[in-house]
């Protein structure tokens, strides 16, 4: 009966579905074991990216840097939200509380959230973790990534950050997708994180599709478990 519902909420129909949901219970101080390991796997995402340089000598051009290591600033991460009916609030909650946790030890300059189901849904953005008290979002029906991409292509700098985090059921034409995430990647010189939900199957046709340009985080809530998946080997990390 359960996989029979989560497949009448994956195919709930082409329009935007009607449901609401408010995170203001699950931003509280304290976090579970998934929550807490999803943000540790980020941010060791994150500070594997960033940019550093170093020199031991003056610079002739430049005599009054001190030589040693030159952080790059804090990158502003963008995550796209899967919000469609066949996401629970509990998998939600537990991808908010990390970008809480992100905001609080100053791992990301900014979040900004893109919600999407069937289309791009809502934009919302933070600057600090108390920010995420007013952040609400309405979704449910079938699912579409590419219009969020779409809708923040445009924006994307270098150095920025972009993560999705869906259960991989996409209705989407993933050879479009595809070039999409591609141009992601060409403007922030990262690839996606993948940050999945649900069957792994699901997650494998996207990696069919669109190969190393994402790194694949599997989220296994049920058994408290976060992997990144070596795909090309057919291990896990």
């Amino acid at each position: 009966m359960k996989e029979e519902f989560m497949h009448r909420m994956r195919e709930a129909g082409l329009e935007k579905g009607g449901f609401h949901r408010s995170f203001v219970d699950s931003l509280k101080a304290d976090t579970t074991p998934i929550q807490a390991k999803i943000k540790t796997v980020l941010s060791g995402i994150i500070q594997g990216q960033l940019r550093v340089s170093a020199w031991d000598r003056l610079s002739r051009r430049m005599p009054y840097l001190t030589p040693g290591t030159r952080i790059f600033p804090k990158p502003s991460m963008w995550f796209l939200i899967d919000v469609s009916g066949s996401v629970s609030k509990d998998e939600l909650s537990a991808v908010m509380s990390s970008i809480r946790d992100l905001l609080e030890s100053r791992t990301i300059g900014r979040a900004v959230m893109v919600t999407f189901d069937v289309g791009e849904t809502g934009f919302f953005e933070a600057k600090t973790a108390k920010d995420l008290k007013n952040f609400e979002i309405s979704g449910g029906g079938g699912t579409e990534l590419s219009p969020a991409v779409e809708e923040i292509k445009r924006s994307l700098k270098w150095g920025d950050i972009v993560a999705v985090a869906t259960d991989s059921a996409l209705g989407d034409n993933l050879e479009k997708l595809k070039d999409k995430i591609k141009d992601v990647v060409r403007a922030t010189s990262h690839p996606v994180i993948w940050l999945h939900f649900g069957d792994e199957r699901d997650l494998n046709e996207i990696i069919n599709h669109i190969g190393n340009d994402i790194i694949p985080m599997v989220i296994e809530p049920e058994r408290g478990r976060v992997t990144i998946k070596n795909y090309k080997k057919g291990v896990r990390i």
